[in-house]
């Protein structure tokens, strides 16, 4: 590589939308233009139709979206945007999740290095045709870096039934391998990127507003943020939440409100609807615990962010929650028992501070390894399985069962977690 090596970053998503998959490429961009490298990140640019679905909203054009993410961006870290390329994407009708709907091989630019998040969306032209022109990509490109972030082979499963896991697990480990140079989960247990002591590293930062902003006092109430739909668990999270004598959940996000209204009405705790945000760390910033009963991530940035903003996160002893365990405001259950005791103390007692969690989740520790891996990794090929974690059959029949539930009663309407009144103003 050059001095000032040049990189590509390609994403599936982009703000407004307020996911994972939009909000962590465009950081990876700005600190690794921050390091001194220089960066230009690919973003899908969906027909007005699919915008509303994606984003909540319909953009003018595309200097309306680059004013967006500008504007999202804080101001201290405004000025390392990156480059910005938009290509052709759409919903794909089979998917139900975006693709792109012409060759990205055509599109990128030369680089030192591009790294694809989210691989297998990438490269399923309209969600069915595989792109055959991006196996060439190895000719053209040094070094090619997949991160994956979505559980896909359980989303699939859950929805299209048990043969979707082993064709989607196949599918992703024949792109990676016929594409990329490496791979990582981007909760990575890879040895290259384990500083001294760690199991398990995250290629995934916090941005640090959720790690400097400190509020004067939490009360004692619970939250809940993330898509409403019931791959996330909150079917868990409501049962549970009886249990422990809770009468009431704030949730913030958008998704399947008929998933919401039955979940209220067979456990009896109220869901009191907050919409999106746009600044989470003001908004949860009165909360004390955040509960998170998923077992479809991989890495869930919303709990990470909740313990940089110091609070108790209960979530569910799973491989997803791996990275998690380590840290001091992380109460971990593994049955109805342990979960009341991790309430009780939660509800008990304030949680502290943890210098572990700026140290392992910052976007600078993030930064640093990623760096790590295209630089003095470079020739030495490395694949992490595609992210999959298993749920059991009784949480299978249970996310099942609300998404017929659901369904049947025709709120079924998922778009991003952005706020509800947001307009773009360009």
């Amino acid at each position: 590589m050059r001095t000032a090596p040049d990189v590509g970053i390609v994403t599936v998503s982009a703000i407004p939308n307020l996911t994972g998959t939009s909000v962590n490429p465009l950081l990876r961009a700005v600190y690794l233009i921050a390091a001194g490298w220089s960066v230009t990140l690919y973003v899908p640019w969906f027909e007005p139709d699919d915008q509303l679905r994606e984003y909540g909203c319909r953009l003018i054009n595309e200097e309306a979206q680059r004013h967006e993410i500008q504007a999202w961006l804080p101001e201290s870290l405004r000025c390392y945007q990156p480059k910005i390329v938009f290509y052709p994407a759409r919903y794909g009708r089979r998917t139900m999740v975006p693709h792109p709907v012409t060759s990205l091989s055509h599109i990128l630019h030369s680089h030192d290095a591009v790294v694809f998040e989210e691989l297998e969306r990438h490269f399923l032209l309209d969600g069915h045709r595989i792109d055959t022109s991006a196996f060439r990509l190895k000719k053209r490109i040094p070094l090619i870096v997949s991160i994956m972030h979505t559980n896909q082979a359980l989303f699939g499963s859950v929805r299209s039934g048990r043969w979707w896991r082993p064709l989607a697990h196949g599918a992703t480990s024949l792109l990676v391998r016929a594409i990329c140079h490496c791979s990582y989960n981007v909760q990575s247990p890879a040895p290259m990127l384990r500083d001294h002591g760690e199991s398990v590293v995250s290629l995934n930062g916090i941005s640090d507003k959720y790690l400097t902003y400190r509020p004067r006092a939490s009360t004692s109430g619970a939250y809940f943020i993330g898509k409403l739909i019931p791959e996330k668990g909150l079917h868990n999270t409501f049962r549970l939440l009886r249990a422990a004598g809770a009468t009431h959940l704030d949730v913030f996000g958008s998704g399947d409100l008929a998933y919401v209204r039955s979940l209220e009405a067979q456990y009896g705790v109220a869901a009191v609807l907050r919409g999106g945000t746009a600044a989470p760390w003001l908004a949860l910033a009165p909360y004390r615990v955040f509960v998170n009963c998923s077992l479809s991530e991989v890495l869930c940035t919303t709990t990470a962010e909740a313990l940089a903003m110091r609070k108790w996160v209960i979530v569910p002893r799973h491989p997803s929650n791996q990275i998690f365990a380590q840290f001091d405001n992380c109460l971990v259950y593994g049955s109805d028992a342990e979960f009341l005791s991790c309430w009780h103390r939660a509800m008990a007692n304030e949680p502290s501070d943890d210098p572990k969690v700026a140290a392992q989740l910052s976007w600078a520790a993030a930064t640093r390894r990623i760096i790590h891996v295209m630089t003095e990794q470079q020739g030495q090929r490395h694949y992490d399985p595609p992210p999959y974690h298993a749920v059991d059959a009784a949480e299978h029949a249970a996310i099942r069962y609300w998404l017929g539930n659901s369904s049947q009663a025709g709120g079924h309407a998922v778009t991003g977690s952005h706020p509800a009144h947001h307009v773009s103003k360009v």
